[in-house]
């Protein structure tokens, strides 16, 4: 990669060691005081850099999440968000002008928020009743996709309950870690026009959707979902790609494979797009995923030899489409890697004793 052309910004977890003169006892006092750095995002023209710093406040026995703009010349760093209220997912505007974070700064929803860059107070930019799980700017700034999951009768009860509503368990996978019970109420992929605020479906059915990614044209968009007749007794998750365009949106379905796909990302040209997959429909932790790349036109799919051994995160196209940049796992490092699309050839760009989280 040419440092002169592109700007990678990594976050890179250090195993320190010390002499045992100098080692400090390692409480629950000192973990709680550390402070996650996560969600970076780096500015259109190079010059700041959005991240989340996310802090535990044992007295409120929560953790509040803010968003920091750091200056690439000087290193310098400000808050863009309060205290007052958690907010994460920083994302720049393709124009440079907005910073857009998710935070439920008015009702405890998360919604979409802009910040300007050159100040003022934030703008709400959604007013969803039961908030929105994750948002993408097209390509040209104008839109916006989001992730929503459908309203449960509690989102959309104006005063709260004193009890809440019994849970109807009615699906063979009604628990996932770090959500809670499950229902019927699916998450889908909506497209808002930020000008007008007007917002549009383009997903349904008793599916969930993730991981979408805008096409460079803005006309398409690829995610993830499991679309089998019974998605709670498989791990068969497809890329799917809906174009937007149409007056009504339908699904096709970009990949087969028995087991699990993940990751999509596109190429710069849009006609192919990287992602991971698994040769068996088995638990994800046995599972070694597999880079690939699908032709969008033919649906051709290629998986690369080179990374047979090695478990990869984050894959996305290099600028000029000729590698993929990822986050490889071998011997419990994780370090940056770029892949020639051609030869399949790999070349760390990060090495040694490190873990790289997030890569931008």
């Amino acid at each position: 990669m040419n440092s002169a052309h592109s700007l990678t910004t990594l976050f890179l977890l250090l195993v320190m060691t010390t002499s045992p003169a100098e080692a400090k006892t390692f409480d629950v006092e000192t973990y709680v005081a550390l402070n996650d750095v996560s969600e970076t995002s780096t500015s259109p023209d190079r010059r700041f850099v959005a991240y989340t710093v996310t802090a535990n406040d044992i007295e409120k026995d929560e953790q509040v999440s803010r968003v920091w703009m750091l200056a690439t010349d000087s290193g310098a760093s400000i808050p863009m968000t309060s205290p007052e209220s958690s907010a994460s997912s920083p994302k720049w505007s393709p124009d440079n002008r907005y910073l857009a974070v998710l935070s439920d700064r008015k009702d405890e929803k998360n919604q979409v928020w802009l910040l300007n860059r050159d100040g003022g107070d934030a703008v709400q930019l959604t007013d969803v009743k039961q908030g929105v799980s994750a948002f993408e700017w097209s390509p040209d700034g104008k839109r916006m996709l989001l992730l929503i999951t459908d309203a449960r009768p509690a989102d959309l009860d104006e005063k709260k309950r004193p009890n809440p509503r019994p849970w109807v368990i009615d699906r063979l996978q009604f628990k996932q870690d770090y959500v809670g019970y499950l229902d019927r109420h699916r998450t889908h992929i909506y497209v808002l026009d930020v000008a007008s605020r007007q917002m549009r479906q383009v997903t349904l059915g008793d599916y969930d959707d993730s991981a979408p990614a805008w096409s460079p044209d803005g006309t398409k968009i690829v995610f993830v979902s499991n679309r089998t007749d019974e998605p709670d007794r498989n791990y068969n998750s497809d890329l799917w790609i809906v174009d937007v365009t149409a007056d009504n949106p339908e699904p096709l379905q970009l990949t087969t494979s028995p087991a699990e796909d993940d990751s999509p990302a596109w190429s710069p040209d849009g006609r192919s797009v990287v992602y991971r997959t698994k040769d068996e429909d088995i638990f994800q932790i046995y599972a070694l995923p597999q880079l690939a790349v699908v032709d969008v036109a033919t649906r051709e799919t290629r998986t690369f030899d080179s990374l047979a051994e090695i478990q990869v995160f984050q894959p996305r196209f290099s600028r000029d489409g000729s590698s993929i940049l990822a986050i490889a796992e071998t011997r419990g490092e994780m370090n940056l890697v770029r892949i020639s699309v051609r030869s399949g050839k790999v070349s760390k760009l990060v090495s040694g004793k490190n873990t790289v989280a997030r890569f931008d």
